[in-house]
């Protein structure tokens, strides 16, 4: 089976809702019609199928872009500055490298060096990589950089609440938490 990644933009025009408790007591940005994530498929580097975003663990979901693999080390630092790895972690998160479609070959090469450099197949099954034309992903989601990683919170129907780009700050990832709203909804289980 194909692990090929497909886009498919969706109409815009949603807006954020408030948070509705005191714990983040921040109201949600506006949503930016011109930010959407596009409708992927692919597997986790646990070969487990899913859509993105319909699958994502949560109505709001926090989502680490990567482009390239020199980028692996400013993605840890959000994995570690948000505990991301760790087992108590409840925060719903999805790291998606973005790969311009190489080809069946080239694509069991990269997912199978992933595989192998990330032992824990809990680890394993938030990486969903995508693979497709990266500009015009990047485009839909209002991105025109790749000099940087991005961190997004995301719904199950595309709308980008959120945006950061680069290494993990506090700053940063209090307003990420603040977009994400844990007291919204439970997570849903993406293990295998």
């Amino acid at each position: 089976m194909s692990n090929a990644s497909t886009i498919t933009t969706t109409p815009a025009g949603r807006r954020g809702t408030g948070g509705r408790d005191g714990r983040w007591n921040k109201k949600l940005p506006t949503v930016n019609p011109s930010r959407r994530l596009p409708v992927v498929t692919g597997k986790d580097l646990n070969g487990k199928a899913w859509q993105a975003p319909a699958d994502f663990p949560a109505g709001r979901t926090l989502v680490i872009l990567g482009y390239e693999e020199e980028q692996q080390k400013e993605i840890d630092t959000w994995t570690a500055g948000l505990g991301l790895t760790r087992r108590e972690n409840t925060l719903p998160w999805v790291e998606m490298p973005v790969i311009d479609e190489p080809g069946v070959i080239m694509r069991w090469i990269i997912d199978t060096g992933m595989q192998r450099g990330i032992p824990d197949k809990e680890v394993r099954s938030h990486v969903w990589t995508v693979y497709t034309n990266r500009r015009e992903f990047l485009k839909a989601c209002g991105i025109e950089s790749m000099n940087a990683i991005h961190v997004l919170v995301v719904t199950r129907e595309g709308d980008v609440l959120a945006m950061e780009s680069g290494g993990y700050t506090e700053e940063a990832g209090n307003r990420i938490l603040a977009a994400v709203d844990l007291e919204k909804e439970p997570p849903r289980n993406t293990g295998p």
